[in-house]
């Protein structure tokens, strides 16, 4: 990532690198040098690595020395705690991103309850489950931002609490492409709820589809990314046409273009140790012992009609030296490889490039381009045909900005399956150094921060009144109960009088209680 960082800003005319100085000056005079972010299921938590990235340039390059303060963690998997943990420093650390609107939140390193911060920016990584492709169900889940349910819905609305609470500088959410579907029901789509949802809270919203490719990584990935900018203490219209957007908006935009790189060889992400590949695949990430599955029968057809269709005969006939290969791997997967290493070889092109294939797709599903990654999900299995291996979990995680010499082995080890899951739900890396480059050189800061100031200012001002509200309803409270204490004894005297005989009703044992207040007389 730090290469691609200075390919960025090499780019730089000498007008853009005054700009970005200049907002680097103004951060450093009303923030003291001290940058404040936090982050909420984003993940690996990325974000921390490429401000790491960006402080050395920014020093070398402008001679400001910031400190970029990790104020809070939102991970409800616990293993991925464990790898955010091993790798950045984290001032608070909970268990789930609800917690960020929690009064007094549990830090779960020290089971003791900790307080949550105004930062200047909030990465946040809402899941994608309710709306991924790759969900049978995400047609139907088009509207659940609007009605925070499943998982998307839920952590959106855990966002957007926070964003409530704390009115960040910048909040800034990633989420997959098909978070644009629209809602037939309603005509929106969940990524205009997220707009409409930010712009009532006084954000002007920026949302790009950023694909992984155009900033230097060889992996089709295609990612929404919503930046939200603190322009107003009261709602924003974006939409409406008489609505004048903030002239550092195209800044913003025009660094996000400038900061565009050809992607580098896919060979350049890859492990060119033989013998390590080998022994991470026979001992650190053995496939495990299953009962095989029987094939189902679109499975079946998908492969035999990819086969007609290529002209390869079938069952396939694997040659000897293919199966000492795919020896490990199931039926359906040798079918899927055999069926693309055959096309390969008949093209001519295998010596020249790389080519990945997915072992968990047909082979009518694959999304096959030469020399690029298919992108990397949770599940994901691809299968390197010029190499004869697997993809490394250590390489899923440099392509997605963790170079191998930064990963640390976690306490205990995580499995390779855990960490191609943080892979894929990962933000990607040279997009987000290209995402915060954009922000610090074209957003207007004095505006911002003096919007985040006026927020807390009225904050605190409306303490006083919710602290008298607070003490009347806490008298009130007194009174009531006293009432309620004096109802009972007198209840309890009644009770010993009616055993007597005595001739007195409630009424007549309440009235003239201190408690009971009399209406006023008429005027």
């Amino acid at each position: 990532m730090r290469v691609a960082a200075e390919r960025m800003i090499s780019k730089f005319s000498p007008a853009r690198r005054v700009q970005a100085w200049k907002n680097l000056q103004t951060l450093k005079e009303l923030l003291d040098s001290r940058v404040a972010f936090g982050t909420g299921c984003s993940g690996t938590d990325g974000v921390n690595h490429a401000f790491n990235v960006w402080h050395s340039i920014f020093a070398r390059e402008f001679g400001m020395d910031f400190v970029f303060s990790h104020e809070f963690a939102a991970e409800k998997v616990e293993w991925k705690r464990r790898f955010i943990l091993q790798h950045w420093d984290v001032r608070l650390m909970l268990g789930d991103i609800w917690d960020l609107s929690a009064p007094n939140p549990t830090d779960v390193r020290t089971s003791e309850p900790g307080k949550v911060m105004q930062v200047l920016l909030a990465f946040f990584g809402v899941e994608c489950d309710s709306v991924s492709a790759l969900n049978s169900s995400a047609a139907s889940n088009r509207g659940c931002v609007a009605s925070e349910s499943g998982k998307t819905g839920s952590t959106a609305a855990a966002a957007f609490q926070y964003v409530d609470l704390f009115r960040p500088g910048v909040v800034a959410i990633e989420n997959v492409k098909n978070l644009a579907a629209p809602n037939l029901a309603t005509g929106k789509s969940n990524l205009q709820v997220v707009i409409d949802k930010l712009n009532t809270l006084g954000y002007y919203v920026m949302a790009n589809l950023l694909k992984t490719q155009t900033y230097g990584v060889p992996m089709m990935r295609d990612r929404w990314w919503i930046i939200g900018i603190l322009v107003s203490s009261s709602p924003v219209n974006q939409l409406c046409p008489d609505y004048v957007a903030p002239s550092f908006v195209q800044d913003v935009q025009d660094v996000l273009k400038e900061s565009e790189l050809p992607p580098l060889p896919l060979s350049h992400f890859l492990l060119q140790d033989p013998l390590r590949c080998r022994w991470i695949a026979e001992f650190e990430c053995r496939p495990r012992r299953r009962q095989p599955k029987s094939q189902d029968d679109k499975h079946l057809v998908d492969s035999l009609q990819a086969y007609e269709d290529a002209g390869l005969s079938w069952p396939p006939q694997y040659p000897d030296s293919f199966k000492e290969i795919v020896r490990h791997l199931p039926e359906r997967k040798q079918q899927a490889l055999y069926y693309w290493d055959c096309i390969m070889k008949r093209q001519d092109i295998m010596a020249e490039e790389e080519l990945m294939v997915d072992t968990n797709m047909s082979c009518d599903w694959q999304n096959v381009h030469m020399g690029i990654c298919p992108c990397i999900v949770s599940s994901s299995s691809l299968w390197l045909l010029k190499r004869g291996r697997f993809l490394q979990p250590c390489e899923a995680l440099h392509l997605q900005g963790f170079p191998v010499q930064i990963q640390q082995e976690c306490i205990p080890p995580l499995s390779c399956r855990e960490k191609v899951d943080l892979a894929g739900n990962a933000f990607s890396g040279q997009v987000l150094l290209a995402v915060l480059l954009a922000l610090v050189t074209g957003v207007d800061w004095s505006l911002v921060l003096g919007q985040m100031q006026q927020f807390t200012e009225a904050k605190q001002k409306s303490k006083p009144a919710a602290a008298a509200a607070g003490q009347v309803a806490a008298e009130d409270n007194a009174e009531s109960e006293a009432c309620d204490e004096g109802e009972g004894m007198e209840s309890e005297k009644q009770d010993s009088l009616s055993d007597d005989g005595s001739d007195f009703s409630r009424s007549t044992l309440l009235r003239g209680s201190p408690c009971i207040v009399a209406p006023a007389a008429p005027e």
